[in-house]
């Protein structure tokens, strides 16, 4: 069961990108796994950060999992999907898994969900606490 209104707001709060579904997805599966009682409610939602939270939390245990040398590749592929934009926000910058180093796609493909079978999204590159840093570094 839902409470009232929180498939809604787990839409909106995704975005009207393209591609912004599998985002939903990505939330309502962290979402299940903090549900209480078989209820998905609007307080674990907010614990886990709505979309981005949940996508963030994801994406930090994943680059914690890495080894050294792999977060260093991950930094590269994260500027490469990521840049700067107003305020704390960031542009997308779409890339094929064709035009990335192969070592880039691999440590997309170690930083995927085992679900996932897109490539590399630059929208998850942007939303990690450590790629911010990243991303606005020179």
């Amino acid at each position: 069961m839902v409470r009232a209104g929180l498939p809604e707001r787990i839409v909106a709060d995704a975005g009207d990108e393209p591609g912004r579904m599998p985002l939903v997805q990505f939330a309502l599966t962290e979402l299940w796994n903090r549900r209480t009682r078989s209820m998905l409610t609007h307080a674990a939602y907010d614990e886990m950060g709505g979309v981005a939270g949940a996508l963030v939390g994801y994406a930090d245990d994943a680059l914690d999992e890495l080894p050294r040398t792999r977060q260093d590749c991950a930094r590269r592929l994260f500027v490469q999907l990521a840049r700067p934009a107003d305020g704390d926000a960031f542009s997308r910058r779409p890339a094929r898994t064709a035009d990335l180093a192969p070592e880039l796609v691999e440590v997309a493909r170690e930083l995927a969900p085992a679900s996932s079978s897109s490539s590399p999204t630059p929208r998850a590159a942007a939303r990690t606490r450590r790629s911010s840093t990243w991303c606005t570094r020179r």
